[in-house]
């Protein structure tokens, strides 16, 4: 199904004591080596974008999605983000708050452009990306740091962008959040429908202190199935 994937910590978990590499593997010998394979699939996607699981003659081009993400200290979640969206071959920008971890190097390796700003808050920051980060393509994707894209979610993405109805400025998609690595499908969970892909120049991020939503000023809206 489409859908986002948030992988949520428990707070008493450091993830040292979670962390599972192979037999007399540190953990920073695993994380290297798990680097060097996503560097080494996103060099394969460059060179031939046949090995997509979907018809790459519809290939969704660069120009047409940008994806805008918010970063302090992700050095432990931002690979995986970013290995998520490659499929699409969207042009990531990430605005960085003085990350003091390996957040800014990862990401740069990965071929993001990364910008760094003093944080302020979510709304005001990720509008600020939208403004200064030159983002020029005719679709952009709010994404956090801690979030993956299933497989349905990039394969949905990437039918509606051949060709978006004219009259359609954003788009909502459905929200997994896991805890302790389960999916929380009851309790009001799930579905929890955001709007995260919209028309740019359409789309703000309401200024709020907390549980801000992108809201688009024209047209009209649609969710995937």
């Amino acid at each position: 199904r489409s859908a986002l994937r948030l992988a949520a910590a428990h707070p008493a978990v450091q993830p040292s004591r979670v962390w599972r590499g192979g037999a007399g593997e540190s953990r920073t010998a695993a994380f290297t080596r798990t680097l060097q394979i996503l560097q080494a699939n996103r060099r394969r996607t460059n060179a031939s974008r046949t090995r997509h699981r979907f018809n790459t003659r519809e290939f969704i081009r660069m120009e047409r999605l940008s994806v805008l993400i918010l970063t302090a200290n992700e050095e432990n979640n931002i690979a995986k983000c970013l290995a998520s969206i490659a499929p699409l071959g969207a042009q990531v920008y990430i605005v960085d708050s003085m990350s003091t971890d390996r957040t800014v190097e990862i990401a740069r390796s990965l071929g993001a452009v990364v910008f760094q700003r003093a944080w302020t808050t979510y709304a005001d920051q990720f509008n600020w990306g939208l403004d200064h980060c030159g983002l020029e393509t005719e679709w952009v994707m709010r994404l956090d740091a801690d979030e993956e894209l299933t497989h349905g979610l990039v394969v949905a993405i990437a039918e509606f962008l051949r060709a978006p109805p004219e009259d359609v400025s954003g788009v909502y998609v459905r929200r997994r959040v896991y805890f302790m690595g389960r999916w929380m499908r009851h309790g009001g969970y799930y579905p929890t429908w955001l709007l995260r892909i919209f028309r740019n120049g359409r789309g703000r991020c309401e200024l709020l202190a907390m549980d801000e939503h992108i809201v688009v000023d024209a047209g009209c809206t649609l969710r995937f199935n």
